[in-house]
């Protein structure tokens, strides 16, 4: 993955978890400082470390720092781009419908990976009403159904190995994993 802000590659991430700012096993994400001011940041994965393989879908986002001081109870405060408020401390409703407690337990688990054909997703919580979608290495919409339950399957026989990216959706949030067929 390599991370752009403002046109300018800042990072390249080579495992998952892929974070800007970084992740440390002991004491997870690390804090990502950035000056007040709307920014764009693109997320380009690769089908291989450091950046080399076939690249795949770009993910852009712009938002708007409003401070840099936190809200009370810490956490940061930043626009998305179509201007809502979002407050890693607010409670209520996320923007696509998940509430706070539902979008920190918003996930995605697909196995087996590597995968002969059939891929199982996990993806919590059962109701988020999530749209799934798989690309493959070239960034092309392979399938796409709406989330049934907890557990979904796709069924990948039928398409070449490689490389291919599942998306899941729910509103704003979003979870990917890279999934291999054999």
């Amino acid at each position: 993955m390599v991370f752009n802000l403002d046109g300018t590659n800042i990072k390249t991430e080579f495992g998952v978890p892929y974070a800007v700012s970084g992740y440390k096993s002991s004491t997870g994400f690390k804090p990502w400082y950035i000056n007040a001011g709307t920014h764009t940041l693109m997320v380009t994965p690769y089908s291989e470390n450091s950046a080399k393989g076939t690249m795949g879908i770009p993910m852009t986002v712009t938002f708007t720092v409003l401070d840099q001081a936190p809200p009370v109870g810490g956490g940061a405060r930043v626009t998305t781009g179509n201007g809502q408020a979002i407050d890693n401390q607010q409670q209520g409703t996320a923007p696509g419908g998940l509430n706070d407690a539902k979008l920190a337990e918003f996930s995605l688990k697909a196995y087996p990976n590597p995968t002969s054909g059939i891929l199982n997703l996990g993806i919590l919580p059962a109701d988020a009403g999530a749209t799934i979608e798989v690309y493959d290495a070239t960034g092309k919409l392979i399938f796409k159904q709406l989330q049934e339950a907890e557990q979904n399957t796709i069924d990948l026989s039928p398409y070449a190995s490689g490389l291919y990216w599942v998306k899941v959706q729910a509103g704003e949030a979003i979870r990917m994993q890279k999934v291999y067929k054999e």
